[in-house]
């Protein structure tokens, strides 16, 4: 119904902790958000699954969130993109769509690269260690719905956004894992490529909405420079193992954590 909790978040991630050798899980995308606004981040259980995460190697990407123009236009990001160690991303437009409305902000024009009305940002210059990592395509974007397991929908958010720097994250490990087989880069390496890597947009420069601007520059993510920043050599031939797809017995059910508070998943 595009709406959980964060014990189901937690649980979830307890899930991968203990599964991920056996599903050779890489990358995770979270395209969930809440409407806070933070510029730092507490000590949580769900940040501690994903420190765990990190130290496997394993990369978190999440929505910075939609609620820039609730927050009257101060930078930050929701109480799960804020974990620094997470990937977070924020969103732009893919192409001019035209006029956008969204409630309490709205575009007056669209085009590529512009960052969203909705997006929620964070500048390196005020947070370093809890920036907002990349920007992506997020606006009017073709996806998954949630009616059923065959659904799609357009829609637009950061939750649009968060996928493809997860396809990105993908992409960039299969080429380590071809010059380092078996390996998978660290966290720290694929932040680093991707933040590099990324192409300078500014918030403010091309921008006709109704929010306001920082005039400060970000990045949007580029898949070809990040592989070219990261320096691994060109890779021909390569074909991932195969997964086994024989039946598998799936674990028990966890037993629920607390962790308390609603969160949203982005529309």
């Amino acid at each position: 119904q595009g709406h959980g909790s964060g014990q189901a978040i937690v649980a979830g991630l307890d899930w991968v902790l203990q599964n991920h050798q056996a599903y050779r899980i890489s990358v995770l995308n979270l395209s969930i958000g809440d409407s806070e606004n933070k510029v730092l981040a507490e000590t949580s259980e769900f940040r501690d699954r994903v420190r765990a995460l990190r130290n496997l190697k394993i990369a978190v990407v999440i929505a910075a969130g939609n609620s820039y123009a609730e927050n009257n236009s101060q930078q930050g990001m929701s109480s799960f993109a804020i974990v620094p160690e997470s990937i977070s991303v924020g969103a732009v437009y893919s192409s001019d769509s035209g006029p956008q409305a969204y409630g309490e902000s709205a575009a007056n024009s669209t085009g590529p690269d512009r960052i969203t009305p909705f997006s929620q940002r964070l500048h390196s210059s005020l947070a370093p260690d809890t920036r907002t990592d990349v920007f992506a395509p997020g606006a009017l974007v073709v996806s998954a719905g949630i009616s059923d397991d065959h659904a799609s929908a357009t829609a637009q958010g950061t939750s649009m956004a968060a996928p493809v720097v997860a396809g990105v994250v993908l992409l960039l490990q299969q080429a380590y894992a071809c010059a380092h087989p078996g390996e998978l880069p660290s966290v720290d390496l694929l932040e680093g490529w991707l933040r590099q890597g990324s192409m300078p947009i500014t918030d403010g420069d091309d921008e006709d909405d109704t929010v306001e601007h920082s005039q400060l520059a970000y990045g949007r993510v580029d898949a070809l420079r990040a592989l070219q920043i990261s320096g691994l050599p060109p890779c021909s031939g390569y074909a991932p193992a195969e997964l086994t797809r024989e039946p598998r017995t799936l674990p028990q059910p966890l037993t629920p954590t607390t962790f308390s508070g609603k969160i949203k998943f982005d529309e």
